[in-house]
């Protein structure tokens, strides 16, 4: 018996647990490596936003529950390719969404008590526990930059409360393509 069955066409779209909340925000949407991204919204984007990051391959190698790789979607293939065989795709066990700015770290500690202080938390590092009373994946990426990683089901859910929190601090979503000129702009 195998689970082929659960791999979607070729010519079929992923989609996002938290799409319905990025289209009530005004998002648009484009393709990408096989899945509907949120690459923008209607206004410009505030110095503290988040964005749905969900369409990031997620790997468990050797299938252990203990690991986890996360990368861009063209990446997969490669990282799959050095894992080997028993490497599991998680990605749609997984929903994540980046905070970033100057208030990301804020918008957190409206949601989370885990310790994300620079001297707790450096960049690179990572920190399993509850965000809004959900367990969750806080990894730092930057120093103005978090990835945080919760079950699927519960993308709306973590996409309000966060929306709540950023809100009282100037925050708005924003697309993936100003995370990527923000990402060339600190290289």
């Amino acid at each position: 018996m195998t689970l082929d069955f659960l791999t979607p066409a070729p010519d079929v779209l992923a989609h996002s647990p938290m799409e319905r909340c990025a289209r009530a925000a005004g998002a648009r949407f484009a393709a990408r490596d096989g899945w509907l991204v949120a690459v923008g919204y209607d206004r410009p984007p505030s110095d503290t936003g988040w964005a749905d990051m969900s369409h990031l391959t997620k790997l468990e190698p050797d299938g252990r529950r203990r690991s986890l790789v996360v990368a861009e979607p063209a990446e997969a293939a490669e990282i799959r390719e050095r894992l080997g065989a028993r490497a599991v795709d998680v990605t749609t066990a997984y929903a994540a969404l980046a905070v970033v700015g100057p208030g990301a770290r804020e918008v957190l500690a409206r949601l989370t008590a885990l310790d994300l202080r620079p001297s707790a938390t450096p960049v690179g590092a990572l920190k399993p526990g509850a965000v809004a009373r959900t367990p969750a994946l806080v990894l730092r990426e930057a120093d103005e930059r978090y990835l945080v990683l919760f079950g699927a089901a519960l993308g709306e859910y973590m996409w309000t409360v966060l929306a709540d929190a950023a809100a009282h601090l100037g925050g708005a979503p924003i697309g993936v393509d100003a995370l990527a000129r923000e990402a060339g702009a600190r290289a």
